[in-house]
């Protein structure tokens, strides 16, 4: 396809169709099978394609080419999600043998609301466990060896989250996964993860807003929004645009929720759909050093990476703990890049020294970029002074920006359970 369509742009489509594909009943989508065509391969690549199948399933769109596709993408994922199932009576199962009682967030927990299993691709399991049980539960994960599957294992809760483990454990819940009861977050501790964790990655992936529009309209009715939103203002800020995110881009149905009445910064709605038109994680990228200096002489495309790597400012603003607000993203954005510097640049130039690249094919695709292996060499260049000057000096530049959250409740119908001012 040569041009694109005039009046939408690829994420507005991706929008378009990804609305209300959570429920269980849904009605097609407003957009033609040019149009679906176009996002198509950006709905797969992220993880969404099952939930534009769900929407078109009764239409004639299904009976596209593209409509195909998506029909297949939907059966992969019903299978993979059999084999998920498999996994976590696995885990959980042999944890619990070593005394150890985990608490699986995010993955199966969010797939289990949606009114079918092969909607929600997920593709690891992500478990909690106590922190003075993590070493144990590693060892005990290790011991499967081969048969192990993919798992995300966090040390309590990790440093975006500041609900202490006893908390989060004595509210966690069981629920049953066919003859197995596994624990979970409560359904405000769920809400609050999900968001943070969706916007720490950069909001680059629509699905991840729709599992957050189906915890908003699935919530039970006795939610706790001041347990959801937590003390913390920024972080409740946070959490309050995601889901007024979930509202303007995919229609969720907020009413007596902190989001119901709020308007949303000014930048964040532009910098979501930014990311939505490549649909491509910023975590993952070849190294910096070495694809920049590929394009030295190709002013275009260093200008392109450039920009491409500079503009997150969703992401620049959550590890900065700043709050959503309508004052300008530049400052986080400058200091992360002062951040991630200090901790990317040495081990960047090393890698590069050692594989004798200077120039292109420094790193894979996949190659993760905030890599935490560490390396004796590299600690050389390192020095403790350096990384706490520029962590510092970059929270001071912003820390004026840090904690004047621009959204504010307003009376909805959320009284006992509303966060006070």
């Amino acid at each position: 396809m040569a041009v694109l369509l005039k009046n939408k742009t690829r994420s507005r489509l991706i929008a378009e169709a990804l609305a209300g594909s959570w429920r269980k009943f849904v009605r097609p989508p407003g957009i033609s099978a040019t149009e679906l065509s176009e996002v198509t391969p950006l709905l797969v690549q992220s993880g969404a394609g099952a939930l534009a199948w769900w929407r078109i399933r009764d239409c004639e769109l299904a009976a596209s080419v593209v409509g195909v596709q998506l029909q297949n993408t939907y059966r992969l994922h019903s299978l993979q999600a059999a084999v998920h199932r498999h996994n976590i009576k696995m885990v959980f199962t042999l944890l619990r043998a070593r005394g150890i009682e985990p608490v699986l967030v995010k993955g199966w927990n969010t797939a289990r609301l949606y009114p079918e299993s092969g909607l929600r691709h997920y593709v690891d399991i992500d478990l909690c466990v106590a922190p003075d049980q993590y070493e144990a539960a590693d060892r005990a994960l290790t011991s499967l060896g081969a048969k192990s599957p993919l798992i995300d294992l966090h040390r309590g809760l990790g440093h975006l989250e500041q609900t202490s483990w006893q908390d989060l454990f004595e509210r966690s819940q069981l629920v049953n996964l066919d003859d197995l009861s596994v624990r979970v977050p409560c359904a405000e501790d769920h809400l609050r993860i999900i968001c943070v964790h969706w916007l720490s990655h950069g909001a680059w992936q629509p699905a991840g807003l729709c599992d957050v529009a189906l915890s908003v309209e699935s919530r039970p009715a006795d939610f706790d929004w001041q347990r959801c939103l937590g003390p913390d203002r920024a972080r409740a800020s946070w959490v309050a645009c995601t889901i007024g995110l979930a509202r303007d881009l995919l229609g969720a149905q907020v009413n007596e929720t902190p989001a119901a009445a709020l308007a949303l910064p000014r930048w964040l709605v532009p910098a979501v759909l930014r990311q939505w038109s490549s649909c491509f994680s910023p975590n993952y990228r070849e190294l910096a050093l070495g694809c920049l200096f590929s394009r030295l002489t190709r002013p275009e495309e260093l200008f392109r990476e450039v920009r491409w790597r500079w503009d997150h400012p969703v992401r620049a603003t959550i590890q900065l703990n700043g709050a959503f607000n309508n004052l300008p993203r530049m400052p986080f954005q400058l200091a992360e890049v002062v951040l991630r510097s200090v901790k990317e640049v040495p081990r960047q130039l090393l890698k590069l020294v050692r594989d004798g690249k200077y120039a292109g094919n420094t790193a894979s695709v996949n190659e993760r970029v905030g890599s935490d292996i560490e390396d004796p060499e590299i600690d050389k260049f390192k020095s403790r002074w350096l990384r706490r000057f520029a962590r510092n000096s970059a929270r001071s530049f912003v820390r004026s920006f840090a904690h004047q959250p621009s959204w504010q409740h307003r009376q909805t119908g959320v009284s006992s359970t509303a966060r006070p001012d």
